[in-house]
């Protein structure tokens, strides 16, 4: 196999950092042990917030392109300009990457990314690598349109889920072009002794708020953490209500929530009130967004992801598994790949808060199946386990090394 300099262009034109943006950034972060390169294009107007600092800090090199908006209806006469501009710019910064990073392949993880990009992108002869992390990108006309001209141009599509894989060849792409590859966790930090300043940020219309919020460990109370985003479909009310329950039966168990409320979010600002009012915010923990996760699962005991949508693959139990702590999910979508149920966390059927209270029940009830089960969640995702970050290394260099033009595209299956 060709052992060239592998060197990727990477459009990363988001503006927070979510699942599917941390996703592709621990790509480059464990390729770089094997002398990788990655170049990342960033959101010229918006990089500078979020996404820029977290590359510098993790020592990724990135340079500005303009991208735009969301393009769908009401977008107006202004917005469109912006989508025109986006074109052009993205274009010019493309082309000048190109032509100085010369780069081996290109890495794209959003459609609205590759739109941007084009129609360079089409011209372009380099391996385009879409590494996909939901179902294919078909909810409306114009995506439909264009998902079916970028499947054509796609090298190989890298799919973080078996129910991702299956999506992708419902709606049509060739399943000799699909690889399947898992993401892996960050590292996970030991287990403290002390408290723990949680960097945490609250967002706003125009700015972030950063601060940090403490929290000491606490070995009489059972502590179950939530990290992700505080909206109805990833189940997080139902923490809260399953929570609430086993309090009132006077439960020894407290819930960290780790997710933003307060931008757009009435509703995660209504219950934190109520909560507040209630007295029991010293069990029932809203932080903020969490910039460490790895720092917040270092005091949990048990981690809840009771998504209500299909979702495709949550990082959050893999950083859950990472820091030896059991996972509590609902079996949807690539979830119930995650979990052996009764060995390195529990299935939850009943989706419900009461449902969810049964499950949390089992942990407290026997301490020694909390200790158990994250000792097996650990073993999943450190070293050669099926999560692992030498195996999620050697499956990518595959992808990348397989695609170089002088290369046949080997099915790593």
């Amino acid at each position: 196999m060709n052992t060239a300099p592998l060197r990727v262009l990477v459009l990363f034109g988001g503006i927070p950092l979510y699942g599917q943006e941390r996703a592709n950034l621990g790509v480059f972060t464990t390729l770089r042990s094997a002398g990788v390169e990655a170049l990342f294009l960033t959101n010229a107007e918006h990089g500078y917030k979020i996404v820029e600092p977290e590359l510098d800090a993790l020592g990724l090199a990135h340079r500005p392109a303009l991208f735009g908006p969301v393009i769908g209806a009401g977008l107006g006469l202004r917005g469109w300009w912006r989508v025109v501009r986006g074109l052009v710019g993205t274009n010019l910064a493309l082309l000048r990457a190109i032509w100085q990073f010369e780069p081996t392949h290109l890495h794209v993880m959003n459609p609205l990314y590759a739109i941007y990009a084009s129609p360079l992108l089409f011209v372009c002869r380099l391996p385009l690598i879409y590494r996909i992390g939901d179902a294919p990108p078909v909810q409306s006309r114009l995506y439909r349109w264009f998902w079916g001209l970028l499947s054509r141009r796609i090298t190989l599509l890298v799919a973080n889920a078996r129910y991702v894989v299956e999506r992708c060849v419902a709606a049509g792409f060739p399943p000799e072009k699909i690889r399947h590859i898992y993401s892996t966790p960050r590292p996970a930090v030991p287990r403290p002794t002390g408290a723990v300043a949680l960097p945490v940020s609250h967002y706003h219309e125009d700015w972030r708020e950063k601060g940090t919020v403490e929290i000491a460990p606490d070995s009489s109370l059972l502590t179950v953490v939530y990290c992700g985003q505080l909206q109805p479909a990833k189940g997080w009310l139902l923490a809260v209500e399953a929570v609430e329950s086993l309090l009132r039966a006077g439960k020894a168990v407290r819930l960290l929530l780790g997710g933003d409320y307060t931008f757009r979010n009435p509703e995660a600002q209504a219950v934190k009130a109520r909560i507040e009012a209630a007295g029991l915010a010293d069990r029932i923990v809203f932080l903020g967004y969490v910039d460490d996760s790895p720092a917040l699962f270092s005091l949990a005991d048990v981690h809840v992801c009771p998504s209500l949508w299909q979702e495709p693959l949550a990082n959050t139990v893999l950083e859950a598994k990472a820091a030896g702590v059991p996972s509590i999910i609902f079996p949807n979508g690539g979830l119930p790949e995650t979990v052996t149920h009764g060995v390195d966390g529990e299935v939850c059927h009943e989706q419900t808060s009461e449902g969810l209270a049964k499950a949390l029940e089992i942990y407290l009830n026997d301490p020694a199946r909390v200790h158990a089960h994250g000792q097996a969640a650990r073993e999943s995702a450190t070293g050669t386990g099926r999560f692992g970050p030498e195996e999620f290394r050697e499956q990518w260099l595959r992808v990348f090394r397989s695609t170089l033009h002088d290369e046949p595209i080997a099915d790593s299956r």
